[in-house]
């Protein structure tokens, strides 16, 4: 992406997320207002979308699948001996879940 790094590309879709004008992204950033439309259309091919909208749902995806992937590893190497909560519900790892349903079926 050039000039602009991961951490500020990180700033950049935050800052789109909460709906900043992309002239104060680029004036708070210290980038110029071209630079951010260049972040922009790149986020647009990366992500196969066509608008600012897209793209923070593409980014949100990929953050929550993110988690949901530490979510699962940690679950799995804690087995029985550790309990991991989100939003005060036990998360259960995908093979828990498995189970319940066949047990559930009987």
């Amino acid at each position: 992406m050039g000039q602009v790094n991961k951490k500020a590309k990180e700033q950049i879709l935050k800052m789109m997320l909460q709906e900043v004008p992309t002239e104060e992204i680029a004036r708070k950033l210290h980038f110029a207002v071209g630079t951010i439309r260049n972040v922009f259309e790149e986020l647009r091919q990366e992500y196969g979308v066509n608008s600012k909208v897209g793209i923070a749902k593409a980014y949100l995806f990929d953050q929550i699948k993110d988690v949901t992937e530490k979510m699962q590893t940690i679950s799995d190497l804690c087995g029985n001996t550790c309990q991991i909560t989100c939003n005060d519900k036990p998360f259960r790892s995908k093979a828990k879940r498995q189970n319940q349903s066949r047990k559930n079926k009987k």
